[in-house]
């Protein structure tokens, strides 16, 4: 892979704001298609959940890509100096 195959997005300069954003697999490949890849992601959105730090306000998977809207949860903000320790 190359440089050149990621592209330069936007810079998110507020991460407790909400946001619309799109993930895509390199190559389009359909990556998601397989139930074993789109349920580590779904792992992903639950543990981010649970451990209080993403506000999941909807989200869609493709075969080769997602879209989701979503925002950090601000209460995180308190505990970021701890996290940061590690």
């Amino acid at each position: 892979m190359k440089d050149s195959d990621f592209r330069e997005g936007y810079v998110i300069r507020n991460q407790f704001a909400t946001h619309f954003l799109t993930f895509t697999i390199c190559g389009w490949i359909d990556l998601f298609a397989r139930k074993v890849y789109r349920d580590i992601v779904l792992d992903g959105f639950r543990f981010a959940q649970n451990q209080g730090q993403l506000i999941l306000n909807a989200y869609v998977i493709m075969s080769n890509h997602l879209h989701l809207i979503g925002r950090a949860n601000e209460k995180q903000k308190k505990n970021e100096r701890y996290y940061q320790r590690f």
